[in-house]
Formats: structure tokens, sequence, C-alpha cells
């Protein structure tokens, strides 16, 4: 079963959050003073990560049973989305699985599925670079390296950052890491684009100012009428790295009643 910790008045909107890759609920805890006071945020820790267990056959396709199992332990019967990254593209899979118990959709940072067949067949190639690291050099050198990334630029801007960074991620378990790696990259996903012009006006985008691929992509949601934000001076984390100024547009996005 799926660990969460839940912040704020029961009797509030429901807001179910989901972590990105190598997180936990804990990413959450700079948005829960703001968003406690309006929602009953119920942060949930991903299988294989944080407090939750793993399970072997979890992919992008069964996690919306996982998640089903969830629902029915918590008794949710209508709930928003707060989603970041990997989270991201299982909250889209809820989004589809879920549409009328899914409401508000907000995506920090989230790709909405690659569209060609070719762009899969590169970044699958990618993955397995990220799965052979991870095998060959360990933990510990996986996430040096993969902080290092351009995307990640603001967020570890300084080597104290960075290895805070390295060192809240270090207790991941490395089984877990590889099968996200290899079983639910983005490879594996599905074009999501239908799923979202479908509901369109039920989704936020959230993307850092110095973020050019989600900025490029959230785009042409924008341009078709959708909502869309982008933080100051961050990159792919807006979240961590200006969690106030992100929790002040999903309240401000809610209190304009969409």
């Amino acid at each position: 079963m799926l660990y969460a910790r839940r912040f704020g008045n029961p009797s509030y909107p429901k807001l179910v959050c989901l972590h990105g890759f190598l997180g936990s609920s804990v990413d959450f805890e700079p948005l829960i003073a703001h968003l406690s006071q309006f929602y009953h945020c119920i942060c949930v820790d991903l299988p294989g990560f944080g407090l939750s267990p793993f399970k072997a056959n979890l992919s992008l396709d069964t996690f919306p049973e996982i998640f089903d199992d969830f629902l029915k332990q918590e008794q949710l019967s209508s709930f928003d989305l707060l989603c970041y990254s990997l989270g991201g593209r299982l909250g889209l899979h809820l989004k589809k699985q879920f549409p009328h118990v899914c409401k508000a959709v907000t995506l920090i940072g989230a790709h909405t599925g690659l569209s060609s067949e070719e762009e899969k067949t590169l970044r699958r190639k990618k993955e397995l670079r990220w799965s052979s690291t991870l095998k060959k050099e360990g933990l510990h050198n996986f996430l040096s390296q993969w902080y290092r990334q351009p995307l990640f630029k603001s967020l570890c801007s300084t080597t104290e950052k960075l290895n805070n960074m390295i060192q809240l991620r270090s207790k991941q378990d490395p089984l877990a890491v590889d099968h996200y790696l290899t079983k639910l990259g983005l490879s594996n996903m599905e074009d999501m684009t239908d799923v979202i012009y479908k509901h369109l006006n039920d989704f936020t985008f959230i993307a850092g100012s110095k973020d050019n691929l989600f900025k490029n992509l959230y785009q042409q949601f924008e341009k078709a009428g959708a909502s869309s934000y982008y933080i100051d001076e961050t990159t792919h984390a807006p979240h961590l790295e200006k969690p106030n100024e992100v929790a002040k547009l999903i309240l401000k996005k809610k209190a304009h009643g969409s």
C-alpha cells in the first residue's frame, strides 16, 4: 500500500501530491504551509521511494490500478492533483483512467509524452545509459552525475547545494531507481496530448523560466487556452527552489474556480 503524509483540515478539498524521480513526499513540505490553508494535502510516496514498498509489477499502465486501491483506502471520491516530473507522467495516466474523480491537475516540469518512435528510441538509449551508470558506478556516483545535468543548474548551483541534494537522495533503493529508469522512463509513455486537450480547462502547467524544454512543450497548450506559468530564475525544479511562489500560483488558480 502507498504511504502518504497528510496536512490540513480533512474536510477541505483534497489535493494529492505526486513527487518526481528520486524524490519523496517530503519534497512538498515547503509548499504545505500555503496549500494546507485551503486543501487537505495528501503527499504520496511513490512505490519504492520514501516509505512506500517497491512493487515489481509497477509500470505506467499498472500505476492507476495501484492508485485505485489507495483511493478506496482513503475513501477519496474526488481530488485535485499536484505532480512533478515523473509524478506528472503518472498523474496523466490517473487523469486518463479516472477523469471524473481526478479533477484539476497541476503539472510541474512533467512531460506529456513523445509523439514519434524515433524520439522514443533515442530516449530509450539515454535511459539505458543512465541505468548502466547506476549499476557500474553505484548510487552515489549516479546521483552526482544526475544532478550535474543542465536541467538542475539552478537547483544545484553550488557544490554545497549539489552535495546536499546527493545526501538527500542517497537513501533511495538502487533497485527501485533502476526500475523507474527502465520501466517507467519517458520512452515507455504514450503521448497524452489528446487527454490534455480533452480536459484542457482542468490543467495548469508550471515550469522554470530557464527550463526551455518544458517552456516550449507547455506553450502549445497555452496557445490553446490552458494556464501556464514560468518561475523566474529556475530550471527543472521550481517547486524546490521557489516553493512559496509556486504554492501561491496554485492557490491563485483555485481562487478563480478552475
